[in-house]
């Protein structure tokens, strides 16, 4: 611990002309410790077992880099010119996004952000995500925090068993021109149940085992170049072994062609090499949309979020989150209450109603130590 203290005391000193963090050793940071990184972090010693808080502050674009992986225990990104990964690294305890994305280099999918089993991140946001590849281990659903440099696009995932490892990136570009792959993704190689194709994004899902998939759409996705028809939204996926666009599994689709969410399921996530928004030739049945659907309205019908077996865990958290990231509800002990107000006051005026659009749940089952994620689309409070 003496030397731990003895290093960040010269690593104040050196302030914001650092230039750079080299680990050639071993170095270990205990729980409560703090270390501030102004430059680049460079691993290539060990750099693993933290408990401790490492803060990325610098002021210019910073890199981790290295040829050994990089693990933190809690890592906090406050840099808005970003943070670049160039090494394998993995979050053991939480990532923390104050300001700044974390981004990987899209041609080396393997140089990724790692989350641990039983890690997460909280802070997500437009200006406030991973532009790059995710990987989640030990999951059985995980909201991936995936993004451009311009938006948060995050997928969740719903798997039936636990996933031994499940990786997401989003692209927005044209899956027919990108240099990201040497796959031609061919708009017009699909199945005759599909219309149309998204050409402006698409995400990579790695995986093995049956799972739930919820995407949601905004106005930048332009639904209306695919169909004039909410009903006829599906997602589509690239088969590996047919080379060629499939349409999904469609469970529920909720919203309007302006923004909205769709659920699918995926018996082998791993079957496709990319998946993005199309178009059905016959409208798609949606099951279930009650789940996914909040329309407080007090006409009885999906009034309120409703989070099945909820009773059953009362010392809970429930903190909501619009698209931007900035917590809108916050409510210890959640009862399904929430009928589309705030009760934060620095979302809006407090008990304001909230604008229709997709919102993002955490809830904390606090005594068995669980997070449960989701999103859904919320209507008009009036």
């Amino acid at each position: 611990m003496r030397n731990l203290t003895i290093f960040l005391l010269l690593l104040g000193l050196y302030g914001y002309t650092q230039e750079a963090f080299r680990n050639k050793g071993s170095l270990k940071i205990f729980e409560n410790g703090n270390l501030a990184a102004y430059g680049n972090i460079v691993n290539e010693g060990h750099f693993s077992k933290n408990d401790g808080t490492v803060r990325l502050n610098g002021r210019t674009t910073q890199s981790i880099l290295g040829n050994t992986t990089t693990n933190f225990g809690t890592l906090l990104v406050n840099n808005s010119e970003d943070i670049w990964v160039d090494t394998q690294v993995t979050i053991n305890k939480e990532l923390i996004f104050s300001i700044g994305d974390v981004k990987t280099i899209r041609t080396t999918p393997e140089n990724q952000m790692t989350f641990a089993s039983g890690s997460g991140y909280v802070g997500e946001g437009n200006l406030k995500k991973i532009d790059g590849y995710v990987l989640a281990q030990e999951v059985i659903n995980f909201l991936f925090p995936v993004g451009d440099s311009d938006e948060l696009r995050p997928l969740l995932i719903e798997s039936e068993v636990m996933q031994a490892n499940a990786k997401c990136a989003y692209f927005f570009e044209n899956p027919e021109a990108s240099l990201n792959f040497s796959t031609n993704f061919s708009l017009n190689q699909k199945e005759a149940a599909i219309d149309r194709i998204s050409s402006l994004e698409f995400w990579v899902l790695e995986g093995t085992k049956n799972s739930r998939i919820n995407l949601s759409w905004n106005a930048r996705s332009t639904m209306s170049a695919i169909t004039e028809n909410l009903e006829s939204v599906c997602l589509v996926g690239w088969s590996k072994s047919e080379q060629l666009w499939k349409r999904l599994d469609t469970e529920n689709v909720q919203g309007t062609l302006e923004s909205g969410i769709i659920s699918v399921f995926i018996p082998n996530s791993d079957a496709f090499e990319i998946i993005t928004f199309g178009s059905s030739v016959q409208p798609v049945t949606s099951l279930n949309p009650e789940k996914y659907l909040v329309t407080p309205n007090n006409d009885g019908k999906n009034d309120f979020l409703i989070i099945e077996g909820i009773e059953n865990f009362p010392n809970n958290l429930l903190q909501i989150y619009n698209r931007h990231g900035i917590m809108v509800y916050k409510k210890q002990n959640y009862r399904n209450e929430f009928n589309g107000y705030t009760n934060v006051n620095s979302a809006m005026r407090r008990e304001s109603g909230l604008e229709t659009g997709i919102y993002y749940y955490i809830v904390n089952l606090i005594d068995s130590e669980e997070k449960v994620q989701g999103f859904f689309y919320l209507g008009p409070t009036k």
